[in-house]
């Protein structure tokens, strides 16, 4: 097929690509290329790994509150 047969007939020709799952080869100066329907992408089920959680408070968090947190404060520099 030439290049001035798919512009005149350019939706045609892709119905017949589509239809029939065939590649289409157009040459132009001595080079052929190639229209070819992509493969189709079937839907990917992304799963997302995430971390496990570590150092989980075990117990009533009321008692954080009267925790005595300065032996662990630094001051900034």
């Amino acid at each position: 097929m030439t290049p001035t047969h798919l512009r005149a007939n350019l939706y045609k020709v892709l119905d017949q690509i589509a239809r029939s799952g065939q590649p289409v080869e157009i040459s132009r100066n001595g080079r052929t290329f190639v229209l070819a329907p992509a493969p189709k992408a079937g839907k990917k089920k992304r799963r997302i790994s995430w971390p496990r959680p570590s150092g989980f408070i075990v117990g009533d968090p009321e008692e954080l509150t009267h925790f005595d947190w300065s032996r662990y404060w630094r001051p900034m520099v």
